[in-house]
């Protein structure tokens, strides 16, 4: 940054700050202030993204301050690199998603493209975080719906402000993944069928033992019926010649009793 004010015979005192900030800048390690008749300089090394601001020059010659004018606006790029493409999905014979994220930069304004071997440009979802330092995580996430072929390899190119030119990187399909995801497929549904197989079996062992109990419990309850029939009618009879049998008995006596008074009567007239 430089400040041009008028030539003066005495060199005046030249003084750099921040906006916002109240106190004037002093030269350090990283901060450079270098006056000349006329002009002068104000360097930053290693500029962070925090150095960024409107920096003003003030002149004061003779106890008299001149005017700073508008000040000079600092920028700093920060650069996306580096770049991460990750899988987030496993893959498997019919799909695969990929996501491309670049580092926190600034500005904002980033340029995300996917090109399959080379060629291709690819259609992908492109989202904006914002971080507490006021930087910003672009990411973009690409998903293919039709079968992955091994060997094919997938580029996230990425263009910025702060790059010449656009960085990329990229993602091989392993075929050693998709054989292992195709053979742990294969065992998974395997052993689901082998389950449900199981869980099949058991329910129906389950009803056929539920069905032999309930045959089981019905014959019981027919015999305990006919039981207590035949208890009823053992006690009905039992009942029945118990009030029957005296009967005959005071029959029997008056009969007897009926023939002995026959007896003494004729045995009575006799002695005439």
């Amino acid at each position: 940054m430089f400040c041009m004010f008028p030539i003066f015979e005495e060199t005046p005192d030249v003084y750099w700050r921040r906006r916002g900030e109240e106190s004037f800048l002093k030269p350090d390690s990283r901060k450079r202030i270098n006056t000349n008749k006329g002009t002068s300089s104000f360097k930053i090394l290693n500029a962070s993204f925090a150095d960024a601001g409107v920096y003003f020059c003030e002149v004061k010659h003779r106890r008299r301050w001149i005017d700073d004018g508008g000040g000079t606006q600092l920028t700093v790029y920060v650069s996306p690199l580096p770049l991460k493409l990750i899988q987030v999905e496993g893959i498997s014979a019919d799909s695969l998603k990929l996501v491309c994220k670049t580092a926190a930069c600034y500005p904002e304004s980033v340029g995300i493209t996917w090109r399959r071997d080379g060629v291709e440009n690819l259609t992908s979802i492109q989202t904006v975080k914002t971080t507490a330092d006021g930087l910003y995580e672009v990411s973009s996430s690409l998903e293919e719906a039709h079968p992955v072929r091994s060997g094919v390899v997938y580029t996230c190119l990425v263009s910025h402000v702060s790059l010449p030119v656009p960085a990329s990187v990229n993602y091989t399909v392993n075929p050693d993944k998709v054989a292992n995801h195709s053979l742990a497929f294969g065992w998974t549904f395997g052993v689901l069928a082998i389950l449900l197989l199981i869980f099949v079996l058991t329910r129906l062992k389950l009803k056929a033992s539920a069905g032999i109990s309930a045959e089981v419990n019905q014959d019981e309850k027919q015999t305990e019926q006919r039981d207590e029939d035949n208890i009823v009618s053992y006690a009905v009879l039992q009942l029945a010649n118990f009030k029957k049998a005296p009967k005959p008995e005071q029959q029997n006596n008056h009969t007897v009793y009926s023939e002995v008074k026959v007896e003494n009567k004729e045995k009575s007239r006799e002695p005439k």
